[in-house]
């Protein structure tokens, strides 16, 4: 398990399909093993985790940048769509501006006050997409989640998942998987990433229900830490509430528990 084989995505479906044969039983107890579930936390979950302790030590400010949780890829769809609008706005002003004749309006004085300030409008929304992207040059490449990062949190995802189906897996021995994964379910960028879906490509839209079905499964075979279940709900009921949407406690569970 390597960092570039696992996001190859050509290379990680592969290890995938071959990881949940039946055949391959061998694999699934060798990926299962303490050492491996080590490599596989430091490959997969590296650069989230880098970031959250980060947060923790206390030794940086919090990253509020957006491009820091690998939202806001100047190279995302999203981005590119929101620059494209700003300058065809700007283009448009222009043109209006330019074809505006003293004789078509009677108010032509107030007409012409609106479209300039209408054009400083559309500047100073293309000024601050481009300040944005600016931002996130300055950042160091370390401290920023890439599209490379999420693919590889997506792949040690899907890797437990198998492990935990296949009953491969004792949470209530994998102290630190189960820490792993509740940091991850606490950071702030899982929250980010889950309000701002849509600047991520949809493959990785499913990082939240993936570590809620994780804490699931791990509350029903450890019933005594009832933390996790908490924190299933609690912190699943934040993200819900920033965006204006009540959301119970039992339907949040019920709504998980479906796709478990």
């Amino acid at each position: 398990m390597e960092q570039h084989r696992l996001s190859n995505t050509s290379y990680s479906q592969l290890f995938w399909d071959i990881l949940q044969r039946d055949s391959c039983e061998d694999l699934r107890k060798y990926v299962s093993t303490k050492d491996s579930l080590l490599m596989l936390l430091n490959v997969s979950f590296e650069k989230p985790l880098a970031v959250i302790r980060s947060e923790k030590s206390g030794t940086s400010t919090p990253l509020a940048h957006l491009e820091a949780h690998g939202i806001n890829s100047m190279n995302s769809y999203s981005s590119q769509r929101k620059l494209e609008i700003a300058r065809y706005s700007i283009m448009s002003k222009k043109n209006q501006l330019a074809s505006l004749k003293l004789d078509d309006h009677a108010n032509f004085h107030h007409v012409r006050d609106n479209l300039q300030r209408e054009l400083e409008h559309a500047r100073r929304a293309y000024s601050k997409e481009i300040a944005r992207f600016s931002g996130q040059k300055d950042m160091p490449m370390e401290r920023l989640m890439t599209v490379n990062s999420l693919e590889l949190q997506l792949q040690g995802f899907r890797v437990i998942n198998v492990l935990i189906n296949k009953d491969l897996l004792n949470l209530q021995d994998q102290n630190d998987v189960i820490r792993a994964m509740r940091w991850l379910w606490r950071s702030r960028g899982r929250h980010y990433r889950l309000v701002y879906d849509e600047e991520l490509q949809p493959r990785y839209h499913k990082e939240s229900l993936m570590l809620a079905k994780f804490f699931i499964l791990y509350s029903e075979s450890t019933p005594a830490d009832t933390d996790a279940l908490f924190d299933l709900i609690s912190e699943n009921y934040q993200c819900y509430s920033d965006q204006s949407t009540i959301t119970t406690s039992l339907t949040t569970y019920q709504y998980y528990q479906g796709y478990s």
